[in-house]
């Protein structure tokens, strides 16, 4: 049996929201007949922005921040 408390709760759903964006840029790109490079860098470093900055927020849940490793 496992349970969570509410501090596990408020985690996963930080973590779902982090993720949910890297699913919408993934079926993003999946959906393009044509992936170039200059289509593809944007999107890229926006994650690799949203990434660094959730690593760097001394707030984010020690979950979160593994997450992103």
């Amino acid at each position: 049996d496992i349970s969570l408390i509410q501090s596990d709760w408020k985690s996963l759903e930080k973590i779902v929201i982090f993720l949910k964006r890297f699913a919408r840029i993934s079926t993003e790109m999946y959906t393009l007949i044509y992936l170039t490079i200059s289509l593809v860098y944007p999107m890229y470093n926006h994650l690799m922005d949203y990434t660094e900055k959730i690593m760097k927020n001394g707030k984010s849940s020690k979950s979160l921040v593994a997450a992103t490793k």
